[in-house]
């Protein structure tokens, strides 16, 4: 019961969205919002389609309205996903975190943590 009350508090100041990516980048967009991103992966990266999301993004215009939101906003960025060209040109110059992992048949994969530019700087004045 201890945990459940634990897990009740912290998740206090939480609220959960039922709406489209856009809207709620739009939404919430402030300097001082963080942003965890994790999209469908893009095809191109993990080498085969992932049609088993509900809410997928199956072409390279997908992500790429996604890449172009996600450089226009003010607040802080992390954004997971694999590898691929088209998010290492459009995300040069944001701090790149590799994670090794396992994918759902156990093939080693290589997660990637992309954080924005403010993230970076927020890093450096938490974490000196």
């Amino acid at each position: 019961m201890h945990v459940l009350l634990d897990a009740a508090e912290r998740l206090q100041a939480v609220c959960i969205e039922q709406s489209s990516w856009q809207e709620c980048l739009r939404r919430y967009d402030a300097p001082g919002t963080l942003f965890y991103l994790a999209p469908p992966y893009f095809a191109g990266a993990c080498g085969r389609s992932w049609e088993r999301y509900v809410h997928d993004m199956p072409t390279a215009a997908d992500h790429e309205e996604l890449l172009a939101a996600v450089l226009s906003l003010q607040g802080i960025v992390i954004l997971s996903g694999y590898h691929s060209a088209l998010y290492g040109s459009a995300l040069a110059g944001w701090s790149v975190v590799e994670i090794a992992a396992r994918d759902a048949h156990n093939n080693a994969r290589t997660e990637v943590l992309w954080l924005s530019p403010r993230c970076a700087m927020a890093q450096r004045r938490l974490w000196p």
